[in-house]
């Protein structure tokens, strides 16, 4: 539903994660294919959760985006392998990617009905409260389908980000504006007299 309601030219990657992150599809504009791809996602259990992996994965994807670049993490917000999240924040912060999050699960928490019993997963707002904050972005809690689904559509409509803007351009004519104003006023009367 996420997918479907973006504008026309929203270009849309999906990393997907666990004790390691893939990159399921590439920045596309092709809904369909990406549709596709999120619906091949499936509970794995490879040793842990990678935050910090995925945000880096995920910010890898937008470092060559023009427009703003924002990251949506879907996750308990339990790190325990991979990059430190302060580290991976900082990356994102660096490279002007917004990351809204979004908390799944319940705070007395839940197991994994089809694998092992005793993995837990329990919600870290804490965590996800300060990746979001970090990087300008919200926080939302999805403990339920409808709060899933009302995050998404509140995301869609958020319109702010962080878009990087090169001053170097702009560096070089200020150089050659001061050069061109230091030669005209040596060579006129402003000139000082040995």
């Amino acid at each position: 539903s996420f997918v479907q309601n973006l504008s026309v030219n929203s270009r849309v990657g999906v990393v997907d994660f666990s004790g390691a992150t893939f990159i399921r599809t590439p920045i596309i504009e092709d809904k369909e294919k990406i549709i596709e791809n999120i619906r091949k996602i499936n509970i794995s259990l490879v040793g842990g959760t990678a935050i910090g992996d995925a945000i880096i994965t995920s910010t890898n994807l937008l470092i060559q985006e023009k427009q703003a670049k924002g990251v949506i993490l879907l996750t308990d917000g339990q790190n325990n392998v991979g990059a430190a999240t302060p580290d991976a924040v900082n990356f994102a912060n660096f490279n002007n990617v917004v990351i809204n999050t979004i908390a799944v699960g319940t705070k007395e928490g839940g197991v994994f009905k089809s694998y092992n019993e005793s993995i837990r997963s329990i919600v870290d707002e804490e965590s996800l409260k300060g990746i979001a904050e970090s990087t300008k972005g919200k926080y939302f809690l999805g403990d339920s389908p409808k709060a899933l689904v009302d995050s998404f559509g509140l995301i869609s409509e958020l319109k702010e980000g962080k878009i990087a803007f090169d001053v170097s351009l702009y560096s070089i004519f200020l150089a050659v504006a001061i050069l061109m104003l230091e030669f005209i006023l040596f060579n006129t009367k402003f000139r000082t007299l040995p």
